[in-house]
C-alpha cells in the first residue's frame, strides 16, 4: 500500500524493502524524550539518522531497529529527505509540506533571462513561430 501524505506518511526504499514512515504524535513524543524539543536534525550521525527511521517506521513495521535499516543501507540522502518530509507532514499535515515546497521556490527563484524547466519547451516553441513570422515562413 503506497503512503498517504495526508496521513504523514512518507515512503523510503531500502534494498528490495519499502518502508513508511509516519512521525505520529507517539513518534514526536518519542523524538522529544530522546533528543529534546528544540532538536532541528540538520546535522545528523549515521546512527542518529538510523534511529529517527526506526521511530518514524513503528506504526507500521515495529519489528524494525536502527541496526536493521543500517543493514539495508538505504541511500544516505533519500532517507534524509523522507525523514525530513514525515517530520514536516507529522508536525503540520499536507499543507506544511505545500508551504515548504513554496517556500523553496522563492528562495531559489529562477535567474532572470532563464526559464524554468517546464517553461523552456513553451518558450522555444514561441521563439521558433517568431522567427518564423519574421522570415515570412
Amino acid at each position: 500500500m503506497m503512503a498517504n501524505p495526508h496521513r504523514g506518511e512518507v515512503e523510503l526504499t531500502a534494498g528490495e524493502k519499502t518502508l513508511k514512515l509516519v512521525f505520529d504524535w507517539n513518534a514526536i513524543a518519542v523524538l522529544q524524550d530522546e533528543f529534546g524539543e528544540d532538536e532541528t536534525f540538520e546535522k545528523l550521525k549515521v546512527k542518529t539518522l538510523a534511529r529517527l527511521l526506526e521511530i518514524g517506521c513503528q506504526k507500521h513495521h515495529p519489528e524494525m531497529t536502527a541496526d536493521e535499516i543500517m543493514d539495508l543501507s538505504p541511500e544516505i540522502p533519500a532517507a534524509m529527505e523522507a525523514v525530513q518530509k514525515a517530520l514536516l507532514l507529522g508536525w503540520g499535515g499536507p499543507d506544511a509540506l505545500v508551504e515548504s515546497e513554496e517556500v523553496e521556490e522563492t528562495e531559489n527563484p529562477p535567474k532572470a533571462g532563464r526559464a524554468k524547466d517546464s517553461d523552456k519547451p513553451a518558450r522555444r516553441a514561441s521563439a521558433s513561430a517568431s522567427r518564423r513570422k519574421s522570415s515570412g515562413a
